[in-house]
């Protein structure tokens, strides 16, 4: 007879009860492995890399600049140079800038600011801060004018070129310009057509002479890593 199996009335047979002991060891044979499953399993997804949404906005604008530099090069006659991710600083202190686009051709050089933000964005040449709103105005967001930013960075290229004919230009990569009012501020093809119908300014010793200046100063430069994180510590991003 099985150890489980007992004699019941009238010599029935019936099954005993399961010890205790029994009973925790068959619960913890299950539950052990399936524990041990999702433990590793929880420890999988902490070792992911979720992107925080600063990192998500660096992306975002990377693919922009990436876009913006195919159709500058679509721009450029024989000759021309194009520059991206132009650091700029000052030896003597702790001042830099980093600039998007920099295409020097005998029509001048073009400063480009290139921005990736959807939604509506609202702004002219003389206002300090732009707005860009989201999810049919419910959500508002105010950024620096891209219009001075492109600016100032056109003036520290003119300083360390020589050169007067510099331009600053912005251009939003998704065109979504349609309520910006300014002078140089262009969707990409816009962008295009400008630098494509300008004429000759400048002679070929002094393209040559700018682009030398300028890669000279790049080359004295901090990097773009050391740079981006010398404004995450000013702005305490």
């Amino acid at each position: 007879m099985s150890p489980l199996l007992g004699e019941g009335v009238g010599g029935g047979e019936f099954i005993m009860p399961m010890e205790p002991i029994y009973i925790i060891l068959i619960v913890l044979a299950v539950a052990l492995p399936i524990g041990l499953i999702i433990w590793l399993f929880l420890r999988a997804i902490r070792k992911i890399n979720v992107p925080t949404q600063e990192e998500l906005g660096e992306r975002k604008g990377r693919y922009g600049e990436n876009y913006i530099a195919v159709v500058l090069k679509k721009c450029m006659q024989k000759g021309d140079t194009l520059l991206n991710n132009v650091v700029l600083s000052d030896p003597r202190s702790t001042l830099s800038v980093e600039i998007d686009h920099v295409l020097l051709s005998r029509r001048g050089i073009f400063v480009v600011e290139t921005k990736n933000r959807s939604g509506d964005i609202y702004g002219d040449d003389e206002a300090e801060q732009w707005t860009q709103y989201l999810g049919n105005g419910s959500i508002r967001h105010e950024f620096y004018s891209p219009v001075k930013q492109s600016i100032a960075h056109a003036k520290k290229v003119s300083y360390v070129t020589k050169c007067k004919a510099v331009f600053p230009l912005v251009v939003f990569a998704e065109g979504n310009t349609q309520h910006i009012v300014s002078d140089i501020t262009f969707d990409p093809l816009g962008l295009r057509r400008f630098i494509q119908k300008q004429p000759n300014v400048l002679s070929e010793g002094e393209l040559s002479a700018a682009l030398t200046r300028l890669q000279d100063c790049m080359a004295n430069s901090i990097s773009a890593e050391e740079h981006r994180r010398n404004m995450r510590k000013k702005y305490g991003e």
